[in-house]
């Protein structure tokens, strides 16, 4: 009777091994045939496309974006595949390198192609170094990030100036947003158009008009009053296109306008 005990203990170990084995040769098999599948041509991406550029080089988004598709998910599935790739690891590291980018979208145009379509931000102003005539001037967006360098034509396009700053800061810190907009309700307020803007190390802001003439203000400006000021000072002493070289508001409510003749 022991002997039989034995033996059938021993055939079950036996069973238990083959199914093992079984089951991992079909592990095996089935990582076999994904891994093969997956790299077929017709799921296998070979071409890039990349749409809304202007500050950034389409070329460079493409090599970037070729980058992002090199090695695989655990060896067996690789990032190329089209049903698989990676899509926001892809837009995270477009963001992360191109500051022109603001949002940016990767989907699949077919089984072997993917589009890259990038929406850039949109300059609002540029900034040049008060320092210096050879450095490069920037384009600002909204937010007053410099994000890239200028178009060489800035026809009609506001010019603020300060002290150096590089790619990539936010000029003024946060407060370009609140001068800027003050800035475009200035032509209302005056019947002038602003062309170009300096913010010395001081924290005053000098506006140069287009007419001639200039306006002098803190940065630590409240702009309801301040608009308030200027209209009544250009309503009552400023109107008809009066010439003068500069109207100064940075010391309250005492508003001095020097005239050309004095």
């Amino acid at each position: 009777m022991p002997k039989k005990k034995g033996s059938l203990q021993e055939k079950r170990r036996r069973v238990r091994n083959i199914l093992v084995g079984v089951f991992f040769l079909l592990c095996v098999g089935i990582l076999v045939g994904v891994a093969y599948l997956s790299r077929l041509p017709g799921v296998t991406i070979v071409n890039v496309m990349v749409s809304g550029t202007h500050f950034t080089q389409e070329d460079e988004i493409k090599q970037l974006v070729w980058e992002q598709l090199r090695g695989s998910y655990g060896l067996i599935i690789p990032y190329k595949n089209s049903l698989l790739y990676p899509g926001r690891k892809i837009e995270a590291a477009i963001q992360e390198t191109f500051l022109p980018v603001e949002t940016v979208s990767v989907n699949r145009e077919s089984f072997t192609a993917l589009t890259v379509s990038i929406k850039e931000r949109t300059p609002v102003a540029v900034w040049c170094d008060i320092k210096s005539t050879t450095s490069p001037c920037f384009s600002l967006d909204d937010a007053g990030l410099l994000f890239a360098p200028a178009d060489s034509n800035r026809e009609n396009t506001l010019v603020y100036q300060s002290a150096s700053v590089t790619l990539g800061d936010v000029f003024l810190s946060g407060d370009f947003s609140r001068l800027n907009g003050l800035i475009g309700k200035l032509n209302a307020a005056t019947a002038r158009t602003p062309e170009e803007i300096v913010v010395d190390e001081n924290g005053d802001v000098f506006v140069k008009l287009e007419e001639g003439g200039e306006l002098r203000f803190p940065l630590s400006f409240e702009s309801q009053s301040l608009l308030q000021n200027i209209a009544s000072v250009f309503a009552k002493q400023l109107n008809g296109g009066t010439s003068f070289e500069y109207a100064d508001f940075r010391f309250g409510n005492k508003v001095y306008v020097k005239s050309l003749e004095e």
